[in-house]
């Protein structure tokens, strides 16, 4: 009876152990889940598209290229013009165009949209490049 017993529990042991190694299986990303034997979903965390650096690159790319227009200075004119745009596979911009903003810093936003020189792509699964519109804030305000 005792070899019995340790023969089903050997078994049990044996056949978890082989079904648990799937052939084929490969990780594209950071992590694979299994839900069942014959169910696997690979979780990918997809690039965020946008400026290549962090928030504090693009803060110092805009202090240093952003001109403020004259007669928006003259004027006293603060606004947030708002830059919308597609970043394409090859990390270039197409369809620059304002959607919202004083009309004096229109062309303004746009420069230094366009001296950005490349923008990081919308990346899925790990590996697939895709077009991305995307809206950008340029915040002008005038120093006291």
């Amino acid at each position: 009876m005792k070899r019995l017993i340790v023969a089903v529990i050997f078994l049990s042991f044996f056949s978890v152990c082989v079904f648990a190694q799937d052939k084929g299986v490969k990780a594209k990303a950071s992590k694979t889940v299994r839900k069942s034997k014959e169910e696997v979903w690979e979780r990918v965390v997809p690039q965020e598209p946008g400026f290549p650096g962090n928030d504090k690159d693009w803060q110092n790319f805009v202090k240093k290229n952003l001109i403020y227009p004259e007669n928006a200075k003259e004027k006293r004119i603060e606004d947030t013009v708002v830059v919308e745009f597609i970043i394409l596979k090859d990390s270039t911009i197409s369809d620059l165009k304002v959607i919202s903003g004083q009309k004096e810093l229109h062309e303004a936003a746009i420069g230094l949209i366009e001296k950005v020189p490349y923008w990081r792509p919308y990346v899925l699964d790990g590996c697939r490049r895709v077009k991305y519109y995307m809206k950008v804030p340029v915040v002008f305000k005038l120093e006291e």
